[in-house]
């Protein structure tokens, strides 16, 4: 069934809170948690300084393992799966 333009606007709105949201977590991280997500300081900032509406447009293989995922998880208090947009 085709959505309908309202589904369409909340997706999209939803989709920019949680760039929003994500995004200011990742600042949240010390240098130890984002070593343990595979990611170095300039990348989080450069993720961070991306207005909300850009979505995340790097295509690369993920280089942390689940346990890792899990790990940076608990640390700066944000799901699995917000961590998992990033990668």
């Amino acid at each position: 069934m085709k959505q309908s333009v309202y589904e369409s606007l909340q997706q999209r709105i939803r989709r920019y809170q949680r760039n929003y949201r994500t995004r200011r977590q990742l600042l949240q991280l010390d240098a130890a948690a984002l070593k343990d997500i595979g990611i170095s300081r300039a990348e989080a900032l450069a993720e961070a300084r991306k207005p909300f509406w850009v979505n995340n447009t790097v295509n690369r293989t993920p280089r942390i393992t689940p346990v890792q995922m899990s790990a940076a998880a608990m640390v700066c208090g944000c799901s699995v799966m917000t961590l998992m947009w990033f990668f």
